[in-house]
């Protein structure tokens, strides 16, 4: 695959469209890869300076509805087909891109995804693996973000299969291990849903599953795909957030108390500042929407330039590493699970 061509949602995001341009005129300069920007074209082509060296690898395609972040997911898809999210990923349906990316409305980019897309065989329910800061510096996957909330068994079980293929083809893990979210380590722990996926996860010889995690161990990434449903995923992502955010105001009240203590946090700004880069959701960009037949990747709705431009190459790295390939061969081993 020579050049990438990143279908980008225009319109999605908190400060859309001025956010995903800038981020795209940032990826465009790389000659390998090509934007389409998706969403009004009235807006976007004011931003975009005609002639320059990034506009020569970005493409327009006009979507002039948009799906906000307020819009009931499914209804928004029936009703708003001409807006960015669906004709993004008819993009990628039709081979006109070969990954879409978008910090808008997720429930919508689902929703959308399943219609536009259809599922992987053997893949049920699409879910999101997003990357988790960790304090080894390597992050771990955590699957689902926040995609299915009242999950089966055997969607948490798929999901590992899927998750465990992203990690061994994008980071290169020979045998990715697979930790299961409950509320002790012990086998027996857990509500039903956890303890019906822990038999199935242990069941399977494709799977090197080391059992249920504890949520306070995540920190010192015990694992290389933690799974757990959407409702949970996504609870622990925003109190991390929360904690995250409360830590650094402490911090900066604490320091401005005296002199001394100003005086310590201009010495240790570049300690703090490495630590932080390491805990920046910014850094990771994207996760991908594994379990639909084709490349989708979800960003943060308030993603800044750099957040959304490193989104950009985590789309193209997906791109690049014929991921779709690897996540369909992943499932397709005998399904153990109920096709309904």
């Amino acid at each position: 695959m020579s050049q990438i061509r990143v279908a980008l949602d225009a319109m999605g995001g908190d400060d859309a469209p001025a956010i995903p341009v800038a981020a795209a005129l940032d990826a465009a300069t790389d000659s390998e890869v090509r934007i389409l920007l998706v969403g009004d074209a009235s807006k976007i082509k004011p931003l975009i300076e005609p002639g320059s060296l990034p506009a020569e690898h970005i493409e327009v395609v006009d979507a002039p509805e948009t799906v906000s972040m307020e819009d009931e997911a499914v209804s928004a898809v029936r009703r708003k087909r001409r807006a960015s999210i669906p004709v993004g990923l008819e993009l990628v349906r039709e081979g006109r891109a070969d990954v879409f990316l978008s910090a808008g409305n997720t429930g919508a980019v689902v929703a959308s995804a399943v219609v536009s897309l259809g599922r992987i065989p053997g893949a049920h329910r699409p879910g999101i693996a997003i990357p988790i800061p960790t304090s080894s510096g390597d992050p771990l996957f955590l699957i689902d973000a926040g995609a299915l909330v009242d999950p089966r068994a055997e969607h948490l079980w798929q999901h590992a299969r899927l998750a465990s293929a992203y990690a061994k083809t994008l980071k290169g893990i020979p045998s990715p291990s697979v930790g299961l979210i409950s509320n002790g380590e012990e086998p027996g722990k857990g509500n039903a849903l956890t303890r019906e996926a822990f038999s199935l996860l242990r069941d399977d010889p494709d799977l090197h599953f080391l059992g249920n995690i504890e949520p306070r161990d995540i920190g010192d990434r015990p694992c290389d795909v933690l799974v757990c449903d959407g409702f949970t995923g996504n609870i622990i992502l925003k109190t991390a957030e929360g904690i995250v955010n409360l830590m650094q105001t402490s911090l900066r009240s604490e320091f401005r108390q005296h002199w001394y203590t100003g005086l310590l946090a201009t010495l240790l700004k570049p300690a703090f500042r490495r630590a932080g880069t390491r805990l920046d959701y910014r850094e990771y960009g994207g996760a991908p929407l594994l379990g639909v037949n084709g490349l989708v990747m979800i960003a943060h709705g308030s993603s800044d330039r750099t957040a959304l431009s490193n989104a950009i190459r985590s789309a193209v790295d997906v791109a690049r590493e014929n991921m779709l390939e690897a996540l369909t061969a992943a499932m397709a081993s005998p399904d153990k699970a109920d096709p309904a």
